[in-house]
């Protein structure tokens, strides 16, 4: 074919659809870096389909905001030379146009690009079709968002910084300075269980409080007695605070209650006697001993082998074992007397008639905890 037979441009929708696919690949290339533009390709064919090769042609670009027949914000002209294949190299953003590319506002999208072409190389142009930019050119959008930073935008003064917001966080709320308010956030707000601790949002796991145990040598004495919470029970003192001494003068009868039954005895009882020594005992940095009820030494018996074997091995030779013995206890039976346990006979409580208080036994004080 003659290259000065005029020619006409087959625009068919596969060339519509190459166009597109050409032009998204290619602007794709380009965003590792900030361009002025992006590259396009195109293959241009005569009516018959056959490439047209090596011809200078007119190659029309317009970018159309919104819609395949939108606003035109952008156009510019080309004049390639096709080469051996018919294809078309162009960079849109640097043909010759009145237009400003860089004023662009990519986020404002969708954009699409049409083509038209002259074959003859000059002005009067076919529109071939257009094709959205499936991904806006991020590299360009990042020239137009550092326009705003560097307060390139019209907001009635020059400085960048008015523009700049600091998001913060207190607690639950989140702020933003400049006027920009703040919220109450629940997210993260957690409230800690059972050995769970939560200190400026780090939440850890806490070692529970050890239980104790019966045998246990624990805040000046030995653990004889521990209740349901592991926590809290009751303390025997490591040795026996006297092998002769009087009970005391009681009033109190309770079988259980020795603390109460003590401080009640102590007014009425002689210096030396088994509720003043338990009264003024100290060990373990504690002072509030008293002389056992009933039940409490009661405790003790029926925990004596823990007890004994622990108090037995611990290596100190201040601490004592529980004796074959008298030991009284504070719980007062009428007129009868006081409760005293015979651990000499093994014969549990027994009482002796006009005030067993004047009998001589030992005396091993108790405290709670």
């Amino acid at each position: 074919m003659n290259s000065n037979t005029p020619r006409t441009l087959k625009a068919t929708s596969f060339q519509k659809k190459f166009f597109c696919l050409v032009a998204i690949v290619f602007s794709l290339s380009t965003f590792g870096q900030a361009p002025d533009g992006f590259k396009y390709q195109a293959v241009v064919r005569d009516s018959d389909g056959a490439p047209i090769v090596n011809e200078t042609v007119g190659v029309k670009i317009a970018l159309l905001q919104g819609t395949a027949s939108g606003t035109s914000v952008y156009s510019e002209t080309f004049l390639p030379t096709t080469n051996a294949h018919g294809l078309v190299n162009i960079e849109i953003g640097s043909g010759a146009t009145s237009s400003d590319f860089s004023s662009i506002d990519w986020a404002n999208g969708p954009y699409f690009i049409e083509t038209s072409i002259d074959l003859s190389g000059g002005t009067d142009y076919d529109i071939i079709g257009s094709s959205q930019l499936l991904s806006v050119p991020y590299a360009l959008h990042a020239n137009t968002a550092e326009s705003v930073v560097t307060d390139l935008v019209d907001d009635a003064d020059n400085d960048p910084a008015n523009e700049i917001q600091t998001i913060s966080r207190s607690g639950t709320t989140v702020s933003l300075s400049n006027g920009g308010g703040s919220y109450t956030d629940s997210v993260g707000v957690y409230t800690a269980g059972t050995g769970i601790d939560i200190v400026d949002n780090v939440i850890s796991v806490t070692e529970g409080e050890a239980e104790h145990y019966v045998g246990e040598f624990f805040d000046g004495g030995i653990v004889i007695h521990v209740d349901h919470t592991g926590q809290h029970g009751l303390i025997m003192s490591l040795e026996d605070l006297s092998t002769s001494a009087q009970a005391g003068t009681f009033s109190s009868n309770s079988p259980w209650d020795g603390a109460s039954n003590t401080a009640d005895a102590l007014a009425g009882s002689a210096a030396g006697s088994g509720v003043v020594l338990c009264s003024d005992y100290s060990a373990g940095g504690f002072t509030d001993w008293y002389l056992p009820s009933r039940d409490e030494m009661r405790i003790i018996v029926n925990n004596l082998y823990e007890v004994n074997k622990a108090l037995d091995s611990d290596g100190d030779p201040l601490t004592t074992i529980i004796s074959e013995g008298l030991y009284h206890t504070s719980s007062h039976k009428s007129s009868s007397g006081h409760y005293y346990y015979n651990f000499t006979l093994n014969s549990g409580y027994h009482y002796n008639n006009g005030g067993s208080e004047s009998a001589n036994g030992y005396i091993r004080a108790v405290r709670t905890f």
